[in-house]
């Protein structure tokens, strides 16, 4: 999937064509019907011969989920694009290429030997997802950042510099700090900076947990979460209907002497730690954990590792990084000096958090009429949701700000209490309630 290249409103017919001829793999999973669907064939014309601006894809691979016998008729395929080329391709396109294109396909698996005569389909299918598994392997594998990590690029070399540790060292990375401030997305950035150096990595994304939560439901949540670690780390054939007493222990006997990444992302309670931490792994592996709290003593797991712990308080942004957010925010250039005046007051009133910033630079989005600005800044003041930013849009937010001040937001109470209760709503929520991701998303 891809989350950043692909923009609303974009050419997607030009960002296909992009993408085809310039991927580090192209997989050709070919039917009968592969050879009949114009967009197909001209995906694999861009994989084998380019689009003229740059090197082809260097690892073209050809599964057939047909027997090539049948679906290899060169006469037929070019005597088909004859009759039946599109009209935006027509004069553009030989037949005979895109013909001789699923030939040299042929020609290509043979040499590989991916197929022996007389092969089930069950077995081509089996063949196809480890092909595809064996490609996706080659690529490094990244998580979405949401946003940028302004302000944070000293922090962000500090824990890299930390983590650049010789093989045979492990290390326990531990990111703390109240809700808003960024420790998912500081996780992702390391994540994907780490991956390259890991044959096994996984992101695990943990949702809230109600404090009162049933037991099953909350086994139930592990086992799937357990399930998609053990998945990203390369191990399959595991199901979230098996009890999470099982799964971690195939977790624990799978990671035992690999060299793994693994980040656990919004750790909650000390359940999710116990089952989802391996205790058993190879020297050279780095874990990284977020979590609003500082600590979690009533998890075994969390005393077994302070050999290896490091902690690390993310630390709120200044007041330029702040400005500098706010702004790629808002997308406006230059302000008048009475905007000026508004934006400083509304950037010191969010404390320095990332996620109050993005939330309120999204309210004023090429906003330049003052009296929204001055309603913006007078909501957040009064502790009111600002005009127009609806309940739904902000109840995520309502979660991380009320729980960080509930927990955590000790030495800071105005600004966290202010600025959480005019994003969402006239007061703090006391029990928030479940939703998927309150760490940070919006």
């Amino acid at each position: 999937m891809d989350f950043t290249n692909l923009k609303p409103g974009c050419p997607w017919p030009a960002e296909l064509k992009r993408a085809a001829a310039h991927s580090a793999v192209f997989v050709a999973v070919l039917s009968v019907n592969y050879t009949f669907r114009p967009w197909c064939m001209v995906e694999l014309d861009l994989a084998l011969h380019g689009d003229g601006r740059g090197p082809t894809a260097p690892v073209i691979i050809p599964v057939f989920y047909d027997s090539p016998d049948i679906i290899v008729k060169w006469e037929k395929i070019q005597e088909h694009w004859q009759a039946n080329m599109p009209a935006e391709w027509q004069g553009q396109v030989d037949p005979r290429r895109w013909a001789n294109n699923v030939v040299a396909m042929k020609e290509k698996y043979q040499n590989l030997r991916r197929r022996t005569e007389g092969a089930a389909k069950d077995e081509e299918l089996q063949l196809a997802q480890l092909v595809v598994a064996t490609a996706v392997q080659a690529v490094p594998k990244k998580v979405h950042i949401g946003a940028d990590l302004v302000g944070y690029e000293q922090q962000e070399a500090q824990l890299l510099a930390g983590l650049a540790l010789p093989d045979e060292k492990r290390h326990i990375l531990w990111i703390h700090g109240p809700g808003g401030l960024g420790k998912s997305t500081m996780a992702r950035q390391l994540y994907n900076r780490l991956t390259p150096r890991f044959l096994h990595s996984a992101f695990v994304e943990l949702p809230y947990v109600e404090p009162d939560i049933i037991h099953d439901r909350c086994s139930m949540d592990l086992s799937k979460h357990l399930v998609s670690t053990l998945q990203q780390l390369g191990a399959h054939g595991f199901s979230e209907y098996n009890s999470a007493p099982i799964l971690t222990s195939k977790l624990m006997e799978y990671v035992r002497d690999r060299d793994i990444l693994l980040v656990l992302d919004n750790v909650w309670t000390a359940q999710q730690l116990d089952n989802l931490l391996p205790q058993d792994f190879g020297s050279g592996s780095c874990l990284v954990i977020t979590s609003r709290d500082r600590e979690m003593p009533q998890s075994d797991t969390w005393r077994k590792m302070q050999s290896c712990l490091q902690r690390h308080q993310l630390a709120t942004l200044d007041l330029d990084s702040a400005k500098k957010l706010f702004r790629q925010i808002t997308e406006l250039g230059s302000l008048t000096h009475e905007l000026e005046a508004l934006e400083e007051q509304i950037i010191k009133a969010c404390g320095g958090l990332p996620l109050a910033l993005e939330i309120l630079g999204a309210q004023l989005h090429k906003q330049t009429e003052t009296d929204i600005w001055q309603g913006v800044l007078s909501s957040l003041q009064k502790g009111r949701r600002p005009t127009g930013l609806s309940k739904n849009a902000v109840s995520n937010t309502c979660k991380a700000f009320s729980v960080s001040v509930s927990r955590v937001c000790q030495r800071q109470p105005r600004t966290y209490s202010s600025t959480a209760s005019a994003c969402c709503t006239g007061r703090m929520l006391t029990k928030p309630r479940q939703s998927g991701r309150p760490g940070g998303q919006t």
